[in-house]
């Protein structure tokens, strides 16, 4: 099986990069023929994946794509600072990976810190990039049911197979020349909110006379070296017991593999599900809390047969089932017949949701009948220019960085991923506009936005109307209050608070909007008028808001909603009802790498595609 392994390079002077280099070679090892790709790797000069495939024979060439990527960068974030500044990366190679989504190929997905996430963003991680398999040492058994209920959304249970795999230490660690001389070692971030047993333990120890070992964290870094240097595998194979916890969620931390590696006694609460894992406590690690840790720690300190029996069985076990090279070779013997649809015996056997995905898989390709068509359009395939107002009134809603006066006269859309970027980072600028260009070839007069906002989008409605003097309408809805505060956010985090009164009241053409306050009722007002354009914007429920108007949606009414995309599933299903109700067809309009897309819906057109001019 050949992988592109797509991943962001560390440093080798933490223990952390020393796993990902050695998991790196295990999988060219038990991988052939894959290739390694990504920031910091030699050859990094794309991020766009279907530009690395290219690059490596075509899509033809792999299998699969695996990616071992903090989260956040698939959520749509740039790479931290620190990268791009170490390997001084132009710009355009920040935002990694791009395109992903565009990929036929299977994309498995190997998880960490699940608790950095929203579940919205989870979505946008998982469900806009289409990924089919989550590989994770934080998934049930492995940790508290609550925690995969809450972080995990019902979308993403119903379409990604979750693959629990128990973490593992690389077998390299061990450093038997060091003599023991600490009889504890007090590692890890002090954060008890998130690790309250193991700030209680450190509380006893402080307190217990014993020897203690604390580091300081050295952090995580990308950087080659750091100061001051980790010394944490020397103070864990000098130490006798490595003290930590399992976390507010009741994982198996790394630090239990690493103590079994090092003859090293781990310590610690009882891991969830670690029965699976072959552990015995007391036998292959000491079980304890912060209430009788310290007396366990000197039971085993005290009896150097009960210590060495043990390390003795810790080791044994660590060698037999949780080196790097075990895990890696089982990944490899494991995975291929997921993704051919097949079952094998192991990790997925553990799987809270395989049987649940391939039913509903299965029952996805029982006939239906034939549901609303999707046309995909690239947001830059829209607007080849945006004209002078939509930026004097994004400016001026977000007074940041102005462009020079003859750019803001008209943009027009290069080539080069720079400027797409920078964009990118004023979406809002650019959806705008392709509605007013609606607006205008449609010669479309009245016009209602649902959860207005500021105002941006029905402004420019109303300054069209204003200035070619056309007679319409336009109407805003929200449930904020005119003089109540709200929040302005920039595409550069800038947030600005203003009451919409006192921000329409600059704007000659805002005066003529006419708002409307979400109450009860609130669309009666509406009642005897005939829309020729439909945005919504962000509403509460956008099916019963459809409902509530289907009065005044006629043949003729072009609807528009935001936030269209795998990461907004309940979007996605209303969009989806809506075309079915009205027998229309789907135009997405893409903005990867965010995914905050937005939906046509034209009037059908007999034997004719729904068209839009560009």
């Amino acid at each position: 099986m050949r992988l592109l392994y797509l991943s962001i390079t560390q440093t080798t002077a933490l223990i952390q990069g020393l796993l990902v280099r050695e998991a790196e070679e295990r999988i060219l090892e038990y991988f052939p023929g894959s290739v390694i790709y990504g920031p910091g790797h030699p050859g990094y000069q794309t991020a766009d994946v279907r530009e690395i495939l290219e690059e490596y024979g075509g899509e033809n060439n792999f299998d699969a794509i695996f990616c071992v990527l903090p989260e956040r960068e698939l959520a749509g974030e740039p790479l931290g600072l620190e990268l791009p500044l170490k390997a001084s990366l132009p710009s355009h190679l920040w935002h990694f990976p791009l395109h992903l989504e565009k990929t036929k190929l299977p994309k498995i997905l190997v998880g960490d810190d699940f608790w950095h996430l929203t579940p919205r963003e989870r979505n946008r991680v998982l469900l806009a990039n289409k990924f089919c398999l989550y590989i994770s040492a934080f998934l049930s058994p492995f940790i508290i049911p609550e925690a995969m209920r809450h972080y995990f959304s019902r979308d993403v249970w119903e379409n990604i197979i979750f693959m629990p795999v128990a973490g593992s230490a690389s077998e390299n660690i061990y450093i038997p020349d060091l003599q023991k001389k600490h009889d504890v070692l007090l590692a890890g971030y002090n954060l008890p909110a998130f690790y309250p047993v193991r700030a209680q333990m450190a509380q006893a120890f402080r307190k217990s006379g014993l020897s203690l070992c604390e580091p300081r964290h050295p952090g995580y870094s990308h950087l080659k070296t750091v100061s001051p240097p980790s010394t944490y595998l020397k103070d864990l194979a000098r130490s006798r017991i490595s003290a930590f916890c399992t976390s507010q969620f009741h994982f198996t931390p790394l630090k239990l593999f690493e103590a079994m590696a090092s003859r090293t006694i781990a310590l610690c609460d009882a891991p969830c599900g670690y029965e699976h894992l072959g552990l015995e406590a007391d036998k292959h690690f000491i079980l304890a809390d912060s209430g009788n840790c310290v007396e366990k720690a000197r039971r085993w300190l005290s009896d150097p047969d009960l210590y060495a029996e043990t390390t003795e069985a810790a080791y044994r076990l660590f060698r037999s089932r949780h080196t790097l090279r075990i895990r890696t070779k089982e990944l490899a013997e494991q995975i291929p017949p997921i993704l051919d649809g097949g079952r094998t015996h192991g990790w997925i056997d553990l799987s809270p949701n395989f049987r649940l995905v391939r039913a509903l898989s299965r029952s996805k390709n029982v006939a239906k009948p034939t549901a609303p068509r999707v046309y995909k359009k690239e947001w830059w395939q829209m607007v080849t220019t945006l004209d002078r107002e939509t930026w004097h009134y994004w400016h001026q809603l977000f007074p940041l960085q102005y462009l020079d006066s003859e750019t803001r006269k008209t943009v027009i859309l290069p080539d080069g991923w720079d400027l797409r970027t920078a964009a990118l980072g004023h979406m809002e600028a650019f959806r705008a506009q392709i509605l007013a260009d609606i607006v205008e070839q449609k010669n479309l007069r009245n016009l209602l936005e649902i959860g207005t906002g500021s105002g941006y989008h029905s402004i420019l409605w109303a300054e069209r109307l204003h200035t070619t003097g056309v007679v319409g309408s336009v109407f805003a809805e929200d449930p904020v209050p005119g003089d109540q505060l709200i929040m302005l956010m920039s595409p550069q985090y800038l947030q600005m608070t203003m009451t919409r009164d006192l921000l329409w009241a600059g704007i000659p053409a805002a005066q003529s909007i006419h708002f409307l306050l979400r109450r009860e009722g609130w669309h009666e007002s509406l009642q005897g008028k005939a829309l020729d354009l439909l945005f919504f914007n962000t509403s509460p429920n956008i099916i019963n808001d459809f409902k509530e108007l289907s009065e005044v949606i006629k043949p003729e009414t072009i609807l528009a909603v935001n936030k269209y995309g795998s990461a907004y599933p309940e979007v996605m299903h209303a969009v989806q009802h809506m075309a079915e109700s009205l027998g229309r067809d789907i135009v997405h309009i893409d903005f990867s790498p965010c995914d905050s897309g937005l939906a046509l819906l034209f009037p059908q057109q007999a034997g004719k595609n729904p068209q839009i001019r560009t």
